[in-house]
């Protein structure tokens, strides 16, 4: 029989499992997502275990990895944990961190002391967090949004009577709020069932004892698959920390510096992959465990990472126009670069530096990384090595001199052949329909869909009347959705280009600025949508391999043998 990681469930009182995250014996580990449950969710939850209803189980975590917690939970800050052998929530953050702000309030009350205020603190969607219950209505409600807590607490004549959670599991504050509250014997029964109800309820808990990183990793993927899934900066960031040193706040760092550079938001998985690069790990093959005691033993390889990442942000802007992670098509041309960079030392010769811009004008069009399994990310970047002169084992992998790449068909900027494309068009330097050219054409592609604007749809504004009668006919739907129907302007700029491009009148500077050439111009005017579409698909497709050209690379772009109106 396989062994389990898996111990028999046991069931809990909520108070106990409140209890243990109030000490730290039960902690929410840092990849666990932030807390996101709307004002409604957690009324309904309080609604559940009013009834007695399931809510699910939790699942913790038993291991001798020390890890960090998140603290505060809801609004409370917590004590440091004395906890010699903490278990850590796997699943079920939503619902606990819920019911510890609704109730916390009495660990400290027990003990004679004065709470933390809550009055005015409120929950990611704006709402409070203390919870009372209408004893009239029988319904759950939130405190005063302005933050009147105490005369909840310790109502006065003509207060509603509403019973705060916060009193719940303790006796006193209980017994001082009920003498005070002036409550009928009905209410009073009310209040009674409910403070049962909180203090005997029962959460099922699946522990889950483990030292195996990966086990952990691809259990918590699995019971969160609906909601928000542990990436690897959420695991290595877990291992790593240490009370001098939170990898998220260094992560924070290097976005802060990438900023003026329009990087600051790169992300987690970029990142990482060049800080095990710099470690001396395979970042293809990624080890949350391994590079965490890289990073806890030599922290300073963040800063050295982002140092190479900053170095190959500058190559992507100075050499392809990239400005941005809205407008890279794939991370690993990141990444790959920022290990060039860090295998000399950040000394690249200019020649290395021109091969770079080559190769990863390649990759923008020709797509080798979409979906790539490990090995050939790996291969690829032993050819980038050799085109570069690194002295690294030979690849088995022989690319060919002239690569072959796909035409763009479907246009959508969260595809990578898609962002190729729309480098090649704010390459054209394109102008706005007064015939000024564009402000930083690259920054508008790397802020995304926005400013790659549709030239012909319905109800588009500046369109002629000829053209929106013809899209009510078929067979331009393809047509539409290609990147033919594509232009780099910002909407509010969009009806005034529109216009000028449909002009019988328009400039060539402007035409040519949007690959628009006679042949194109002259079906326009002549009120062929479907010839115009086809020979700008020519033209972009013409284009996208000169800019290859253009930067020392080599490619052919395989055209469909199909034609925009056989849809």
């Amino acid at each position: 029989m396989a062994q389990s990681n898996l111990k028999a469930p046991i069931v809990v009182r909520l108070p106990v499992l409140l209890e243990d995250l109030h000490t730290g014996a039960l902690s929410i580990p840092p990849f666990q997502r932030d807390f996101e449950w709307t004002g409604d969710q957690r009324l309904a939850l309080c609604g559940s275990i009013r009834f007695g209803l399931p809510t699910g189980s939790l699942m913790v975590w038993r291991t001798s990895h020390v890890l960090a917690q998140e603290n505060p939970i809801g609004p409370y800050r917590l004590a440091p944990s004395t906890a010699k052998a903490p278990e850590y929530l796997l699943d079920g953050r939503q619902r606990m961190t819920t019911l510890y702000a609704a109730l916390a309030a009495g660990f400290w009350t027990q003990d004679g002391e004065q709470p933390p205020s809550v009055s005015g603190l409120v929950a990611r969607d704006g709402t409070p967090w203390a919870i009372m219950y209408d004893l009239d209505k029988e319904d759950f409600v939130f405190d005063s949004p302005t933050g009147e807590q105490d005369t909840y607490l310790f109502p006065t004549e003509g207060t509603p009577p509403l019973l705060p959670l916060s009193v719940l599991l303790d006796d006193t504050a209980y017994d001082e709020w009920r003498a005070q509250a002036s409550l009928s014997r009905e209410q009073t029964n009310r209040a009674r069932a409910l403070r049962s109800a909180f203090v005997d309820y029962l959460i099922p808990v699946v522990p889950l004892v483990t030292d195996d990183i990966s086990v952990v990793t691809l259990t918590f993927k699995r019971v969160n698959s609906g909601g928000t899934p542990m990436g690897d900066a959420d695991m290595t960031r877990a291992l790593a920390w240490s009370v001098d040193f939170d990898l998220r706040d260094h992560l924070e760092a290097v976005r802060e510096e990438l900023k003026p550079r329009g990087w600051g938001a790169v992300e987690d998985d970029a990142l990482l992959k060049v800080i095990a690069a710099v470690s001396g790990l395979d970042p293809t093959d990624f080890d949350p465990e391994g590079l965490a005691k890289r990073i806890k033993s030599e922290p300073l390889l963040v800063r050295k990472a982002g140092n190479r990442v900053a170095a190959a942000c500058d190559l992507l802007s100075s050499y392809l126009g990239i400005v941005g992670p809205g407008a890279l098509p794939y991370t690993q041309i990141l990444v790959s670069l920022a290990r060039a960079v860090d295998a000399t030392d950040g000394d690249l010769t200019a020649q290395q530096e021109a091969e770079l811009g080559a190769w990863a004008a390649e990759v923008c069009i020709d797509e080798r990384f979409g979906g790539a399994p490990s090995h050939m990310v790996r291969a690829y970047w032993r050819g980038l090595t050799q085109r570069l002169g690194f002295h690294v084992e030979p690849t088995t992998t022989r690319e060919p001199r002239t690569r072959k790449a796909k035409e763009c068909w479907v246009f959508s900027m969260a595809w990578a052949r898609s962002r190729g494309t729309a480098l090649v068009l704010a390459a054209q330097t394109p102008r706005s329909g007064t015939g000024d050219v564009m402000d930083d054409a690259p920054r508008l592609v790397s802020f995304g869909t926005e400013n790659l604007g549709i030239l012909v749809a319905e109800r588009s504004e500046n369109l002629p009347s000829w053209a929106a009668q013809r899209l009510k006919r078929k067979g331009l739907s393809a047509a539409l959705r290609s990147p033919a129907n594509r232009v780099i302007c910002p909407p509010e700029e969009l009806p005034r280009l529109r216009e000028a491009i449909f002009s019988p009148d328009c400039s060539l500077e402007i035409l040519q600025s949007h690959l628009i050439d006679a042949s194109a111009h002259q079906a326009l005017v002549a009120e062929d949508l479907t010839a115009f579409f086809e020979c700008r698909r020519t033209a972009i497709i013409t284009a996208e391999k000169q800019w290859v050209d253009d930067h020392g690379g080599h490619i052919e772009i395989v055209r469909e043998q199909r034609g925009y109106a056989d849809d």
